[in-house]
């Protein structure tokens, strides 16, 4: 933060200060503000976004088979209505790891609201007794931001260690990559988790997440029978990468073009013999099915 231009932004300047209105930091108010915003996991369900919009006008282009999450929403800048956007997610692989971690709470209207105020540009409070739900809100807030905003880095900072282990201790659980968690000061002895989040536990995670890379990589080669030692290093790998696999992968490929890149044939045979290998495992292989190359290959 020291590096930036303006470590506070000109919003916050007066009422930091003690002066001007406060409700002038409130997201409307702000020039800036998302109008559509990636809730990702916030909704359950189609029924659990209509609950937190009652009497709004909602548009959604979707068939009603396809309004399934995650959505997107737009807040038009003008006017009460809103547009609901459902996608899909790529395709995160086929093993039981692969699946990304989701929220079950059913939050309400008012935790929706702040929920999207916390995504938004402006200072945003969330007051309430114990047991409204503060800290889901928040570790929701810090959930969506950080898939909103890819490239920007969320600082999380309490009055106590131990409220920053309430919030860390269900952050971890939500589908956020545990290479970009990192907790500074002490107390992290109370988080009830064997992963250690500090900054040398950090770097020992990447380096064992790397040797496990290493190692899938050394499990390929063998598969392949390509001699040599390929996962010496990252760099190593990367040319196994580049001229072992990479190359028999754009060979298939072509195969598959030069067959029309229709559904007939053999192609779907194809696709379930290419993968056959010491490397597959059942786990993949029973997501090749053989019924239809698009299919396999989506799997």
């Amino acid at each position: 933060m020291i590096n930036t231009e303006c470590v506070v932004p000109a919003w916050l300047h007066d009422i930091f200060l003690g002066y001007g209105d406060p409700g002038e930091a409130h997201y409307s108010k702000m020039p800036n503000k998302t109008e559509t915003i990636d809730f990702n996991d916030t909704f359950l369900d189609a029924e659990h976004l209509l609950e937190n919009f009652l009497g709004m006008e909602i548009k959604c282009d979707a068939p009603p088979d396809k309004q399934i999450k995650p959505f997107k929403i737009h807040f038009p800048e003008k006017g009460a209505g809103l547009e609901v956007i459902p996608y899909t997610l790529p395709n995160p692989g086929p093993y039981p790891y692969n699946k990304p971690k989701e929220n079950s709470v059913r939050f309400t209207p008012t935790q929706i609201e702040a929920i999207k105020a916390g995504c938004n540009p402006g200072l945003t409070m969330v007051v309430g007794p114990p047991g409204t739900g503060k800290t889901d809100v928040a570790v929701q807030v810090i959930n969506n931001i950080y898939h909103n905003f890819p490239n920007q880095r969320t600082l999380i900072v309490t009055h106590s260690n131990q409220a920053l282990n309430q919030l860390f201790q269900k952050i971890i659980y939500l589908d956020i990559d545990e290479r970009h968690l990192l907790r500074l000061g002490h107390g992290e002895e109370g988080l009830g988790t064997d992963k250690d989040f500090s900054k040398y536990g950090r770097v020992n995670y990447i380096l064992a997440h790397r040797l496990e890379l290493l190692n899938e990589v050394g499990r390929l080669q063998k598969s392949l029978g390509v001699t040599g030692d390929v996962t010496y290093t990252c760099e190593t790998a990367g040319y196994f990468n580049l001229y072992q696999v990479k190359s028999r992968w754009e060979e298939f490929m072509t195969r598959l073009k030069k067959k029309g890149g229709k559904e007939e044939g053999n192609e779907a045979s194809d696709v379930k013999e290419f993968f056959l290998s010491k490397f597959t495992s059942a786990t993949l292989l029973n997501h090749i099915k053989g019924d239809s190359y698009l299919e396999d290959l989506e799997s």
